[in-house]
């Protein structure tokens, strides 16, 4: 992952985008609080490696999709309803963060609980200056929020797909670690498809091996983000032709995690 110097600083804001932000779930916390409130998050993350410098470095592509910082959300939508907005894009693309109103905060994580919280990046958002871009290069679940606003559910979500791998990202929660359901139809006359999850970024790898112990397919061999993921296995071998009737062993690794479970393939 990169970060990557803004390409739109002080660019203007529409008249949507730019609602007056009165800080009235705050009380009477004024302007000033709030950046120093914000510059204190700031801080009590910088020693997790959280803090990453502006780089004189640019973006030869223009961003995937971008959040805007206004009032007490990220704006991506465009319908102030949604309280929690959510970007799909592809491994090597960038998501744009701007400013739009009020102080803020982009950190990393689901929470202040997040044991990851500001890895990989924890930055103000004070003003238009302070816009950049976040390059994601694995496939998986991101989440941010502003630690100012915490409370008031100010975050975002970022999906990135592989786009022509058998996994996607499909949500947030990890009810488990590993296999979240098993591999289904079973048995089964093409293949089957099965959900697992990471409780962090990792690598994850799957192979089917046949009952002689010989790997027959990797549906999954390289890095995720954390999250819940949707996979199958198309019932072929590595040379794309379908596996003749048996048993077949779906071994899934994970960080934390290696679980086996079996299939049948019937013709």
């Amino acid at each position: 992952m990169l970060l990557l110097a803004s390409l739109d600083r002080g660019a203007p804001i529409s008249k949507a985008e730019a609602e007056p932000d009165t800080h009235a779930a705050h009380g009477t916390m004024s302007d000033a609080d709030m950046m120093q409130m914000a510059r204190a998050a700031i801080a009590a993350h910088a020693s997790r490696g959280a803090r990453v410098a502006r780089a004189a470095r640019t973006s030869l592509a223009a961003p995937a999709d971008s959040f805007l910082a206004v009032n007490f959300r990220f704006e991506r939508d465009g319908i102030a309803a949604t309280q929690v907005d959510t970007a799909r894009i592809l491994p090597g693309q960038s998501i744009r963060f701007k400013y739009g109103t009020g102080v803020h905060t982009v950190t990393s994580g689901f929470g202040s609980a997040d044991p990851n919280i500001g890895v990989p990046f924890d930055n103000q958002m004070f003003s238009a200056a302070d816009n950049f871009d976040w390059e994601y290069d694995d496939p998986g679940v991101y989440q941010f929020f502003c630690s100012v606003h915490e409370g008031l559910n100010m975050r975002g979500v970022i999906f990135v797909f592989s786009g022509t791998g058998s996994v996607e990202p499909i949500g947030m929660s990890v009810p488990r670690i590993g296999f979240v359901t098993t591999p289904g139809p079973n048995p089964t006359r093409a293949g089957v498809s099965f959900r697992f999850a990471l409780a962090k970024p990792g690598h994850a790898r799957i192979d089917v091996f046949d009952l002689a112990g010989r790997r027959i397919a990797t549906p999954q061999d390289g890095n995720l983000g954390a999250g819940t993921f949707a996979a199958n296995w198309d019932g072929k071998a590595l040379d794309g032709r379908r596996v003749s009737p048996g048993v077949y062993a779906i071994r899934l690794s994970v960080p934390g995690a290696s679980e086996t479970r079996r299939v049948a393939v019937e013709r």
